[in-house]
């Protein structure tokens, strides 16, 4: 992994500035509140330097017991379909994180692993 975008990867996750969620990389729930995976925080680290783009989509909830999520984003580069799960490819090649060690971390934060213990397990491991 690019050294760079790895340290900047950890002191975004270790900020305090984004709230974690499972399941998507980023998603706007009732109130406007944003919520990130660990990757989609990496994306949005790609986005501010525009190696992708975000577009989201509207999503309604009419279940009670879910979390309100307003609107899914997605994150694109070049030809790609929108990703909303895992990182664009795009993402990938830019910051030299390989896909299996992204679903690794995708399953680490799906399990409950907070933003502070992924940052750490990225800092030894990547």
């Amino acid at each position: 992994m690019d050294p760079a975008i790895k340290s900047l990867w950890i002191q975004a996750l270790k900020s305090g500035k984004y709230t974690q969620r499972t399941g998507l990389l980023k998603s706007e729930h009732a109130g406007g509140k944003l919520k990130h995976c660990c990757l989609g925080v990496l994306c949005e680290i790609a986005a501010t330097v525009g190696v992708v783009k975000e577009n989201s989509i509207p999503h309604s909830c009419e279940v009670e017991t879910c979390d309100l999520v307003s609107t899914e984003y997605g994150y694109e580069g070049g030809d790609e379909d929108l990703a909303f799960g895992l990182p664009p490819v795009t993402v990938l090649d830019w910051s030299g994180l390989d896909i299996h060690r992204a679903q690794d971390l995708a399953e680490m934060n799906d399990e409950g692993a907070d933003f502070a213990t992924i940052a750490d397990y990225i800092d030894k491991h990547l």
